[in-house]
């Protein structure tokens, strides 16, 4: 739009400069504004004020289409840096807690380790200390579940819904819901 103003006001003033005002007007036009009886020195000074007034439009334009710009540029560029702290901000929370400041796709914040040692159980509040130095802690109402001794077990930790995270055995597939606390 602020182009277009521009480029419209530039065409005014160069065809404003290749036919002077008074020559552009029909003889009905000078009829009807009370001009067909100028004499030539009135015709070159109503042609200095319409060239004046062309030139300080478009002036007008110019600064008000830079000034627009400007206030675009300002807006744009606080956008971006508010985008660039809120995601700094994301992947310090997400490092927080173990995640990839960026999950690769399909990842979606899933944590990948394993148990560190021996496992055998689980019940409620069991912790589980990860390779990864994570420890997380089962759910106070999760069901205990006995598997026979395992060294190293390769586990996932996913988010679940209102922002609780499972803890699945990866060879079974089963879970517990679990929180962090390391």
């Amino acid at each position: 739009m602020k182009k277009a103003a521009v480029v419209f006001c530039v065409l005014v003033a160069g065809a404003f400069a290749r036919e002077s005002f008074w020559q552009s007007l029909t003889p009905e036009q000078r009829a009807k504004a009370g001009l067909e009886n100028l004499t030539s020195e009135q015709q070159a000074a109503l042609d200095a004020l319409a060239e004046r007034y062309v030139s300080q439009e478009s002036e007008h334009a110019v600064h008000h289409a830079r000034e627009k710009a400007i206030a675009e540029v300002k807006a744009t560029a606080k956008a971006e840096a508010k985008a660039e702290v809120k995601a700094e901000f994301e992947a310090e929370k997400k490092a927080s807690i173990g995640l990839a400041a960026k999950p690769a796709a399909g990842d979606a914040e899933t944590i990948r380790s394993r148990i560190a040692g021996t496992f055998r159980e689980w019940g409620p509040n069991t912790s589980f200390r990860l390779e990864n130095g994570q420890v997380w802690t089962a759910d106070r109402n999760s069901e205990s579940r006995f598997f026979g001794a395992r060294e190293n077990v390769e586990v996932e930790i996913r988010p679940a819904s209102f922002g609780t995270w499972k803890l699945f055995l990866m060879p079974e597939g089963l879970w517990v819901r679990v929180k962090r606390v390391e």
